[in-house]
C-alpha cells in the first residue's frame, strides 16, 4: 500500500506537466509572433510597404488609431479613417533607413486577445532629424489563425520638453 501511494502524486504531476507543456510552447509561440506582427508594422511602415503594413492590422470598422503629442490629439475609429489616408501617405514616399529600439516591453496573452506596450526610440539613419521617442501600446486580435493589430497608441515623449532640472 504504501508503494502505490508513492506513484500516486508523481503520476499525478507527470500527466499535469504533460498537460501544461503544449500550453506553455503555445503560448510561447504566440508571444513571438505578437512581437513579429508589432516589428512588422513598424518595418514596413518606414520600408513604405503598403501592402506589407496593411497586412498587419485588422482591416475593418473595429479598428483604432491613437495618436498622442505635446500639441496634438488624434483617435481615428475604424480601419477607413486611417488605414487609406496612411497607405496614400506613405505609398510614394520613399523608404526610409531607421533603427528602432524596443525597452520596458510588457506583454500579456489571453486565448485570441494580446496586449503589448513598450518604449520606443526611433532614430533615422543618415538624417538629421532628432530621435523619436515614445510610449507605444498595441491590443492585437488573433483571427483565422493569425495576429493582427486592433488597436495602436503611440504617446510622443520626446514631443514633450525636457523636465526643468532641479538645483541642489
Amino acid at each position: 500500500m504504501a508503494s502505490t501511494t508513492r506513484f500516486v502524486p508523481a503520476g499525478v504531476i507527470l500527466i499535469a506537466s504533460l498537460i501544461r507543456g503544449p500550453v506553455l510552447a503555445a503560448q510561447s509561440a504566440d508571444a513571438n509572433e505578437v512581437k513579429r506582427v508589432i516589428r512588422a508594422e513598424t518595418e514596413t511602415y518606414y520600408q513604405r510597404d503598403t501592402t506589407g503594413w496593411k497586412r498587419t492590422w485588422i482591416n475593418d470598422s473595429s479598428a483604432i488609431r491613437t495618436f498622442i503629442t505635446s500639441t496634438s490629439y488624434s483617435v481615428a475609429l475604424g480601419w477607413d479613417k486611417f488605414g487609406p489616408s496612411t497607405i496614400a501617405s506613405i505609398r510614394n514616399a520613399k523608404p526610409q533607413a531607421v533603427r528602432i529600439d524596443r525597452t520596458n516591453y510588457v506583454q500579456r496573452i489571453d486565448g485570441a486577445l494580446a496586449w503589448a506596450e513598450y518604449d520606443e526610440r526611433t532614430n533615422f539613419l543618415g538624417d538629421t532629424l532628432p530621435p523619436l521617442d515614445a510610449r507605444q501600446q498595441r491590443i492585437l486580435i488573433k483571427r483565422k489563425g493569425e495576429w493582427r493589430i486592433l488597436s495602436a497608441g503611440s504617446f510622443v515623449a520626446s514631443s514633450y520638453p525636457a523636465p526643468a532640472s532641479k538645483s541642489p
